[in-house]
């Protein structure tokens, strides 16, 4: 009963559909150059997104010793708190945008379409905010890099899936 019931799974397993099958053995130099070019606008950014939380850390520092508390004094009251309140929350959000480059990195180097895509939406969102508040940051790397990894982000997603997932007569080797 038991060779019964195993030919029979295994007559049943030849018979079901083909299940989507990873196609490691082939990558252009596209894909390749894409792929390091991609993990390293990822480090890129996440140097930047270091260097702009200094800048910001520097220029809180300097709004107060510039501006007078609510009665007209320039002594540490309210205002160091503030201060204080804006650094935690500048340096959340910059540790926020460093996961996402290390999720990002973390994508493109195991060719992982989700992550990337996930990474292609979050740091053009990301970009989008800081290109509306540029002014503020007074730095050009705090979106540019973000929008340009996201661009490549998306474009290395569909390289994924074109070269990895969905493997065409021109893309991958013929069958010997």
């Amino acid at each position: 009963m038991n060779i019964f019931v195993f030919h029979l799974l295994l007559y049943w397993a030849k018979m079901s559909r083909p299940i989507s099958s990873r196609n490691d053995s082939y990558r252009s130099v596209s894909f390749t150059l894409i792929k390091w070019t991609l993990m390293s606008f990822a480090l890129l950014n996440i140097l930047s997104s270091i260097w702009v939380g200094i800048y910001l850390e520097k220029a809180v520092d300097q709004a107060v010793d510039e501006l007078p508390d609510a009665d007209g004094h320039y002594t540490y009251g309210d205002r160091s708190n503030t201060a204080k309140i804006w650094k935690g929350f500048i340096i959340a959000i910059l540790v926020i945008v460093d996961l996402v480059n290390l999720m990002g990195f973390f994508g493109a180097f195991k060719e992982h379409y989700f992550l990337v895509m996930i990474y292609g939406v979050l740091l053009m969102t990301y970009a989008i905010f800081a290109a509306g508040v540029d002014y503020t940051r007074g730095s050009i790397s705090s979106w540019l890099i973000p929008f340009m990894a996201a661009v490549l982000a998306f474009v290395y997603a569909h390289k994924i899936r074109v070269e990895i997932f969905q493997p065409t007569v021109y893309t991958s080797p013929a069958n010997a």
